[in-house]
């Protein structure tokens, strides 16, 4: 295919009517002449388009750019048909936007980021849209289209652990899922306006994909074509064929959309060899394209941007000025809506917790985010937070932003934060530091450990002899090494050993104490010993063998020092009635014992 690029918007617009398709790559905007094989460029710089939605009857595109740079994302609105102006409408924070749907009869352009599904007015754009779905973590919204004859919304969910096709009204009401079974990793969907038919393409578990259709209300679900080696992104569908992007082969394919055959063979279009196919659209003519033709046309459904406060009715306009039959009136207003009519303008006076047009839109729908939803005292919708939320809607984790100074947060069962702090920090949240003697008696208590430190193994617990102190060091790791300055914190937590040394000191401190007071009490009874000189011719005091020599030694101890058998035979004199000290005592002993020497046996009985 022959690639030209555009120097002349005019140029665009004089080719309108021989284009077919328009194919959105990583950094440019293609416009694509099937029949005739040729393509135009848009001279416009993109980063990375990813997404492209087009209106038939205005004659617009509008295209979804990435910028990775500052993680941004945006919508711009093309003038194809008229002035070929390109506005930027949507920028905000984001990584991609896979999917583009805008309905003709009300100007709403929707689109999903792989969690949400977004809404916009583009006639009062806002800059960021609003959020119409919030999905769970296994939800994955993809690709998105409208079928505005019906007002019915249509996307995929991408996640293979839960893929569905779903759709809800163009207001975000009636969601419901289409499709569950043999689907595997759904991506771009569209609608044949023309057969009132659902197209969608699958990336099939391993090498294969599917191409899939069924009617709109997800049933007869039939296989179009299956194939190998194709990763397709995007799909779209014109008057006679249909189209899809393929990412491993970087190319366009296209089949028919009615194959008699039954077995239809993809036909390559174009090769993209230095970037890859995105968002692929199928060109309509505006005569090809009758709205006028869709029922809906007749009242056009926006959606609720927020929930209404009023404590009593709300009261919302018709958006179309279709006169209504008489006889439906009374069936208009849904759920208890009360039809009014002032100065031509038609509406219902809705009950309280239901909005809409039609009040056909419950306050409570998609109004809690992780929770049960009811309508207070006050008639507003309430959330009851599922365990681990919090919030107004239930929008906020608990643990967001609980735990501080790098402290995990997990859920505990009533649904409370509770914090498990990182060293150096306590309290419920993490909040307060711990002082440096607090983490060494707490760190000692537990015993020592030993840390490498300019490759020694320094102990964190060395303990000081004469202050009691420990030390230990700084975590500051440098090269698997341990190195820093030292603390010094007390060693409040005696060791087991030196408990038990101290007890023993006590033990035996004590029992000596003991033994010097019982000896010294005993050592102060006189032991008195007296010696006696035994000469010739005199008659000695014990009877024992004679000495050789003129004179023998005898020493006769004090009686309170014998027994009964070494007791001298005298009798000393009786104790007087008033008390003698003891010295006066021992003197008067002796001296009783040298006068009775009468009592004493004769030499002979010495010997």
């Amino acid at each position: 295919m022959t690639s030209l690029e555009l120097t002349d918007r005019s140029q665009l617009t004089s080719d309108n009517q021989h284009l077919e398709m328009a194919v959105a790559s990583e950094g440019q905007l293609e416009f694509m002449n099937v029949t005739d094989n040729t393509s135009t460029i848009l001279p416009q710089e993109f980063e990375d388009l990813t997404a492209i939605a087009f209106d038939p009857v205005r004659q617009i595109m509008f295209l979804s750019n990435s910028n990775h740079t500052n993680n941004s994302v945006s919508i711009f609105r093309l003038d194809v048909g008229g002035s070929h102006e390109l506005t930027r409408l949507v920028h905000r924070k984001g990584s991609v936007i896979p999917g583009l749907a805008y309905d003709s009869v009300s100007s709403i352009l929707y689109w999903t980021d792989g969690s949400f599904v977004f809404w916009m007015n583009t006639t009062h754009p806002n800059g960021s849209g609003e959020i119409l779905f919030r999905f769970h973590y296994n939800e994955e919204p993809w690709g998105i289209t409208v079928d505005s004859c019906h007002g019915f919304l249509f996307w995929t969910n991408h996640n293979h652990r839960n893929a569905t096709i779903e759709r809800s009204r163009l207001d975000g009401s009636n969601h419901e899922v289409l499709v569950r079974e043999d689907v595997f990793q759904p991506v771009g969907i569209v609608v044949d306006q023309q057969t009132d038919k659902l197209i969608w393409c699958d990336n099939s578990e391993g090498i294969y994909y599917k191409i899939k259709r069924s009617n709109l209300d997800g049933s007869y679900v039939e296989t179009i074509l299956e194939g190998k080696h194709h990763s397709p992104v995007s799909i779209t569908v014109g008057p006679k064929f249909i189209y899809w992007s393929d990412w491993t082969e970087n190319t366009v394919w296209s089949i028919p959309k009615n194959d008699k055959d039954g077995s239809p063979v993809p036909k390559k279009l174009q090769f993209y060899k230095n970037n890859s196919p995105r968002g692929i659209a199928a060109w309509w003519d505006k005569k090809d394209f009758n709205a006028n033709q869709c029922y809906v046309e007749k009242e056009v459904t926006y959606p609720s941007t927020e929930y209404q406060n009023d404590a009593s009715t709300t009261q919302t306009e018709i958006a179309s000025q279709q006169e209504l039959r008489p006889d439906s009136k009374e069936q208009f207003c849904l759920n208890e809506g009360v039809f009014v009519e002032k100065a031509g303008i038609k509406s219902c006076r809705c009950a309280p917790g239901y909005t809409g047009i039609r009040c056909d839109l419950f306050a409570c729908h998609n109004y809690c985010v992780r929770g049960s939803c009811y309508i207070d005292e006050k008639e507003n919708p309430s959330c009851r937070c599922l365990p681990g939320h919090r919030g107004e809607r239930c929008e906020l984790d608990v643990c967001d932003g609980y735990c501080l100074h790098g402290g995990r947060c997990t859920v505990q069962s009533r649904g409370g934060a509770a914090c498990e702090c990182e060293g150096g920090y306590k309290g419920r949240r993490c909040e307060d530091r711990w002082d440096v003697e607090q983490l060494c008696e707490l760190f000692c208590f537990h015993g020592q450990n030993y840390v490498p430190v300019e490759g020694l193994l320094t102990p964190m617990c060395s303990k000081y002899k004469k202050s009691g102190h420990y030390q230990i060091v700084n975590e500051n790791i440098t090269a698997n090494e341990l190195s820093g300055a030292i603390k010094t914190c007390s060693g409040k937590s005696l060791d087991w050993w030196d408990i038990c040394l101290v007890v023993a000191c006590v033990v035996l401190l004590a029992i000596i104490t003991i033994l010097v007071k019982l000896n010294w009490h005993y050592r102060k009874r006189p032991r008195i010993k007296k010696r006696i000189i035994v000469n010739k011719n005199v008659t000695p005091l014990t009877s024992r063998p004679a000495q050789p020599g003129e004179q023998c030694e005898i020493t006769i101890e004090n009686c309170c020092n014998m027994n009964v058998c070494e007791t001298p035979c005298f009798e000393p004199q009786l104790r007087s009635t008033k008390s003698l000290s003891k010295s006066d005592e021992k003197k008067n002993l002796l001296g009783n014992m040298e006068d009775e020497a009468s009592c004493l046996p004769d030499q002979d009985g010495l010997y």
